[in-house]
């Protein structure tokens, strides 16, 4: 898309995911820290910085910007998937086949996601790869939404009010 854009090459692509690997390295230490702080809260603070990043990428036309955006979609995508592990496992237990259906449905996504953005840039005849994160960007606010809503229902719920 940088390229598209006509303000990246290649190799400013790869500053991209190279930044996403070391958010996603950081999400990993921040985790538990903001876990016990947020709690359940962080999933939409992370479904959020998602739709941040989603944002600013639509927006940005220099690649420094574009590669912290990479930075923090690894950063909340982190977040999200761990805060996923760490709801199945809270129990203590472990469940060894949801955890697993959960990695391969990570591993899924990650190989299949540029196939699917193929698909639908073919089937709309999308020329603009903005666009698909326009859309990424709304989706992750409507789960925003959703999450928080429900969390805020819930918390309500249980003070009794």
């Amino acid at each position: 898309m940088m390229v598209q854009a006509g303000y990246g090459t290649a190799t400013s692509a790869s500053y991209v995911i190279l930044a996403l690997s070391l958010g996603a390295m950081l999400g990993r230490v921040l985790f538990g820290p903001l876990f016990q702080k947020l709690q359940n809260w962080l999933l939409p603070l992370a479904l959020f910085l998602l739709a941040l990043a989603m944002g600013i990428i639509v927006g940005s036309q220099r690649i420094l910007i574009t590669v912290f955006a990479g930075f923090l979609t690894g950063l909340a995508v982190r977040q999200f998937f761990l805060w996923i592990l760490n709801a199945i496992n809270r129990q203590g237990a472990g469940n060894t086949i949801q955890n697993s259906l959960i990695l391969i449905a990570y591993n899924l996504a990650g190989v299949l996601s540029p196939y699917t953005s193929l698909i639908l840039q073919k089937y709309f005849q999308i020329q603009d790869l903005h666009f698909l994160f326009v859309v990424n960007m709304l989706g992750f606010l409507i789960l925003v939404i959703l999450v928080g809503g429900i969390l805020w229902g819930t918390r309500k719920i249980m003070k009794g009010i």
